[in-house]
């Protein structure tokens, strides 16, 4: 073989392999909004939690395209639990964003059933009933006005019984 002809077969095969190489690029990439979205932790004051995110849709301006992957709460798996004690000073919830989310924030609370006892709302309020299990449920839109996209995260929380004494006066 020459050396001309080996060259050339040499060229072809790495700008076949570049072409397969970019085509699966394209195939795979994900979606740019992706990029905006941030992390959500909850914490109780002893206990921090990072909850997954479940991409709900993508929202282009007016129009929004929920995603076939989405999982709702009663399907979702492995949903993380803090324990919260209404009596207990020192045990408050609160929920931190890694990054600027756009528009308002939604909480959404759930009994043990899956049955909506709180609608969404724009604050997180909690119902302590002593006993019960809920699920909470947050609605975070990342991204800009013109292109984000909605994610949803989900914690149970427990409401125990106070293990702080009261004090007698």
């Amino acid at each position: 073989m020459k050396k001309g002809e080996l060259v050339k077969k040499i060229c072809t095969i790495f700008f076949v392999l570049m072409a397969i190489l970019g085509a699966l690029m394209i195939i795979m990439r994900g979606n740019p909004a992706d990029s905006a979205i941030g992390d959500v932790v909850v914490t109780n004051g002893y206990d921090r939690i990072a909850l997954d995110c479940h991409k709900y849709s993508y929202n282009d301006k007016d129009k929004s395209r929920t995603l076939d992957t989405f999982l709702p709460v009663d399907k979702a798996y492995n949903i993380p639990t803090l324990k919260y004690d209404p009596d207990d000073a020192n045990c408050q919830l609160a929920v931190s964003y890694s990054e600027s989310y756009n528009g308002k924030l939604s909480y959404t609370v759930y009994d043990e059933s899956f049955n909506v006892i709180m609608p969404p709302q724009n604050a997180l309020t909690l119902p302590v009933d002593t006993g019960k299990y809920y699920y909470i449920e947050i609605t975070v839109n990342w991204g800009e006005d013109d292109y984000s996209v909605t994610c949803k995260y989900y914690f149970g929380l427990d409401v125990i019984k106070s293990n702080v004494q009261k004090k007698r006066i």
